[in-house]
């Protein structure tokens, strides 16, 4: 994010390999906004790809990796809507566990108006 873009590519490779975590989704976003600075847009949306991916499978809820695909998606000009963060609905007023539609349909069978 301070525009050593090059730098960063290099780190992000070097911690991956050194932490034994290549394919997780937090250096892969990384890789990808980094990417995406230089010009590489091929190997940006590739490393964006792979980032989603593992998130999908591993930790689809985490938070965290939910504000990191959304910056990565907005700097590629990635067309897609991530999954709601539990923040968000909570802010939004929505049941985290169920939704409204069902909700209406338990007031109902109890007796609420």
């Amino acid at each position: 994010r301070a525009g050593h873009w090059d730098a960063a590519i290099e780190s992000l490779h070097e911690s991956d390999s050194l932490e034994g975590s290549v394919g997780s989704a937090y250096n892969a976003f990384f890789l990808a906004m980094a990417y995406w600075q230089i010009g590489n847009h091929d190997e940006a949306r590739k490393w964006y790809d792979q980032a989603v991916r593992w998130m999908d499978e591993k930790m689809p809820d985490d938070e965290e990796l939910l504000r990191f695909r959304t910056e990565a998606a907005a700097l590629l000009e990635i067309n897609e809507t991530p999954p709601e963060t539990k923040e968000d609905a909570k802010s939004k007023g929505k049941p985290s566990d169920m939704s409204t539609k069902d909700t209406g349909s338990r007031q109902q069978r109890i007796g609420v108006p």
